[in-house]
């Protein structure tokens, strides 16, 4: 038992006067996702950060709050096979998201297709995550792309679209059930 002791007493003497531990924040990540931040995800972190600066001195209602609620969901990653990877695609869709709700961000096209109920409008942007604002009769939703077969497909937690060609599947969870949808041409 003393051994053990000694040895944990030890251990903390020799990390005590070792500089910075192995996974710590580069110098450039700051405020609450300085936990999550290491060499692997300081260049996203820093985009965003200079993003949340920029929404900040706009003065964007809440912006900083939510900064710091979106940070505590990054704990899911710590579970994460690959646990960088999982941070680096949640802070590009952080980052991307911000630009896109706050219009900093321009869009790459414009599709408008008539489905069996209704029409929509999708706005394609070219993020770091790849997203886009669908617009319905009853809502307006921002959907990042998922890796799925053929066509292209965007979700969030409530609503998922596939787009193929001039076809396209759209559901909204409580709003709008699943529609089979033709593009418009011009």
């Amino acid at each position: 038992m003393l051994s053990r002791f000694c040895i944990l007493l030890v251990a903390f003497w020799l990390s005590a006067g070792s500089s910075a531990p192995v996974n710590a924040a580069p110098s450039q990540c700051q405020g609450a996702s300085r936990v999550y931040c290491n060499s692997a995800t300081s260049a996203d972190f820093s985009q965003l950060e200079r993003l949340q600066k920029r929404l900040i001195s706009r003065d964007v209602p809440r912006i900083a709050q939510n900064h710091v609620r979106w940070v505590r969901q990054l704990a899911v990653c710590n579970n994460h096979a690959d646990r960088d990877a999982c941070i680096v695609e949640k802070v590009k869709r952080r980052y991307s998201f911000l630009k896109v709700q706050h219009k900093l961000q321009t869009v790459s096209h414009i599709h408008q297709f008539n489905c069996a109920v209704s029409s929509i409008t999708v706005r394609w942007y070219d993020t770091p995550a790849p997203m886009v604002w669908v617009q319905t009769a009853t809502s307006s939703q921002l959907m990042f792309n998922v890796a799925q077969g053929s066509g292209l497909t965007y979700e969030n937690k409530r609503s998922r679209l596939w787009v193929h060609g001039q076809k396209a599947m759209i559901w909204v969870a409580n709003q709008m059930p699943h529609q089979e949808c033709e593009r418009v041409t011009s």
